[in-house]
């Protein structure tokens, strides 16, 4: 497996990123399925609907600011989507690893 994890970077893509969720420039819905392109080396117009796994405003707006303006401080969501495993937590970080498709016996 090749696990990528997002880390502190000015940069979005191939060399992976990290947005607090108060400062993303790009929604968490299209920050996996740009991360999972990238993780399965395919175009992301060639990945199924992310709304066919989770809904994408619901993603969006799960990790959003408080009523009052505040971050989130914890939780995560996990879910597999185009052979991938996918974990987005509080603070805006994406983490996509390819799911192994043959099982160890």
């Amino acid at each position: 497996m090749n696990k990528r994890d997002s880390t502190p970077s000015p940069t979005f893509g191939r060399n992976g990123s990290y947005e607090p969720v108060s400062n993303r420039s790009k929604p968490l819905a299209k920050q996996v399925v740009m991360r999972v392109a990238d993780e399965v080396n395919r175009p992301y117009q060639e990945l199924i609907p992310l709304y066919e796994i989770i809904d994408p405003d619901a993603l969006d707006n799960l990790f959003a600011p408080t009523h009052e303006g505040d971050a989130r401080s914890d939780g995560l969501v996990k879910f597999e989507y185009a052979g991938c495993e996918v974990i987005v937590d509080s603070v805006g970080k994406v983490i996509v690893d390819q799911v192994d498709t043959q099982k160890e016996q």
